[in-house]
């Protein structure tokens, strides 16, 4: 953490005729969190020459080969008008003996364009910036400043100090605290700067990274807070973050700790926002729990178009009232997948590698800096298993081919589990399917065929009993007689017996 001002930063100017060149250097760093700051730009030496007197820039990196004036020779040119300059060399040239000729006139070092990485550059302006002598007479200033930040980092992190320490960090009444996220430190500040230059200089601003926050605390009069605000609110270039104003420096803890916390929230479910305040948070954030075994059971019930719009609703739900924390709604999105994946297995075509595909998008979710991201990911999920599913038959088709299937097998062990294998189903939803085509319950449907079979074989053949029984599925002799009694009302040797006295067949 460290206070910083335009004014407090060394100053440098690019010379170079590539303008790839130019802006790569300033991609670099993020110069005004390592104390530096580009002040200009000039395409060769004779350019320079006329922004140096403008902006008084402390360093100048400047390319050695260039059209108009070249960089020795604005070298030269900069020691005899201001020895207190310094100067890095950039070439394209790994032959020394072609940049060997400035360090007479004094470079602090040279760096060659094809090998620059942030490392080199920020070495070389560490390098030039030891011998500006004007920094050796802010050494003073510069001991305050990290005491200061010491002070304030104490604050944020719930410490407190006596008055006079806090008299002099905030001299002002009121207080309030501007943040981004860490990716968007150097456009946030850019704006802010840009923002305060507009205003009277009775303010004060520290500059402090918080978790994954860049924050900054402005100390003011509420009259002139209210004008940051008003002006952050009107900015486009980043999503920033304000807290309310407040009066008092012990509120630092919570503002920074968890007020700024629930807006980087905010942020997550509601990205296209550029300004966002505590307001943003709906006023109610009850958790609502998405049924997975209901998005089973449809789906299993080849009811996919009600199963995918009830999950992408749930979605929509979920960002709208950003119910929950950014790790939780990920969590959600993997499950979903998951569950998705599971249960669309039978339905597909065998060439679609859903499984394959699945642990792609739970890098994928693991990636997304944005709610809407996710919910891209699920739609394109569920476009591609639309593409690829196996028409199947209707749901009054597939009861058909189940009671089919009992029809033709009533003699082998059936049971749901078996069934339910064949045809796809989970066996407690098959249960329930059956039952909601047929008054009875699976097993008592396929009992129920089974005697069928057997009062005709007992009508038209000698066979005993017993065989009859294990002919049409039953091992057991006992359970076959107990079954037949109960859906006839007669015993199965009283049936045989009174053929031409039937009760009333329960087929018809």
């Amino acid at each position: 953490m460290r206070m910083e001002e335009k004014s407090d930063l060394i100053k440098v100017l690019l010379v170079d005729d590539e303008l790839a060149i130019r802006q790569g250097i300033r991609h670099y760093l993020d110069w005004e969190q390592v104390g530096f700051t580009i002040v200009g730009e000039a395409t060769n030496g004779l350019e320079a020459l006329k922004l140096i007197s403008e902006l008084q820039p402390h360093i100048v990196i400047t390319d050695i080969v260039m059209p108009v004036m070249d960089g020795k020779v604005l070298t030269q040119k900069i020691k005899a008008q201001n020895c207190s300059i310094e100067v890095i060399i950039l070439s394209s040239h790994a032959d020394f003996d072609y940049v060997r000729s400035t360090f007479q006139l004094g470079v602090i070092d040279y760096i060659l364009k094809p090998t620059m990485t942030a490392e080199i550059l920020l070495e070389n302006l560490k390098k030039a910036a030891s011998r500006l002598t004007f920094l050796k007479n802010q050494k003073s200033q510069l001991d305050k400043s990290s005491i200061i930040d010491k002070s304030i980092e104490d604050l944020v992190n719930g410490r407190h100090l006596d008055s006079s320490q806090l008299k002099t960090i905030f001299p002002y009444s009121c207080f309030v605290v501007l943040g981004c996220a860490l990716n968007h430190s150097i456009y946030f500040k850019k704006e802010i700067v840009a923002i305060l230059k507009g205003l009277s200089p009775d303010y004060k601003m520290y500059f402090v990274k918080q978790k994954q926050l860049n924050l900054l605390i402005i100390n003011s009069n509420e009259k002139r807070l209210q004008l940051v605000l008003a002006e952050s609110r009107k900015q486009k270039e980043v999503q920033i973050f304000a807290s309310p104003i407040f009066y008092e420096s012990v509120k630092l803890f919570e503002v920074c700790n968890h007020q700024m916390q629930k807006l980087l929230q905010i942020s997550f479910f509601k990205p296209d926002g550029y300004f966002l305040t505590l307001d943003e948070l709906p006023k109610l954030r009850q958790k609502i729990y998405f049924n997975f075994e209901q998005l089973a059971t449809h789906i299993r019930h080849q009811q996919f178009d009600r199963a995918f719009t009830d999950l992408l609703n749930y979605t929509a739900t979920i960002v709208d009232n950003m119910m929950f924390e950014a790790y939780e709604y990920k969590a959600f999105l993997i499950n979903s997948i998951f569950n998705i994946s599971l249960e669309i297995k039978p339905f597909l075509k065998a060439d679609f590698d859903l499984e394959g595909q699945k642990h792609c998008y739970f890098q994928e979710v693991d990636q997304i800096n944005n709610a809407s991201e996710g919910v891209q990911i699920l739609k394109l999920m569920i476009k591609k298993i639309k593409l690829n599913l196996v028409k199947q038959p209707a749901e009054k088709e597939n009861i058909q081919l189940i009671v089919q299937y009992i029809q033709k097998n009533y003699d082998k062990p059936l049971s749901l589990k078996t069934i339910s294998e064949i045809f796809h189903f989970n066996a407690s939803y098959l249960s329930s399917y059956f039952s909601s085509y047929y008054k009875e319950g699976f097993n008592e449907y396929l009992n129920k065929v089974r005697v069928k079979v057997a009062t005709q074989l007992l009508s038209t053949t000698k066979k005993s009993i017993s065989e009859i029984g294990f002919s049409v599925g039953y091992s057991d002799h006992s359970y076959f007689c107990k079954v037949f009694k109960k859906i006839m009302k007669v015993s199965p040797r009283q049936y045989r017996k009174n053929l031409k006295r039937l009760p009333e067949d329960p087929y018809d």
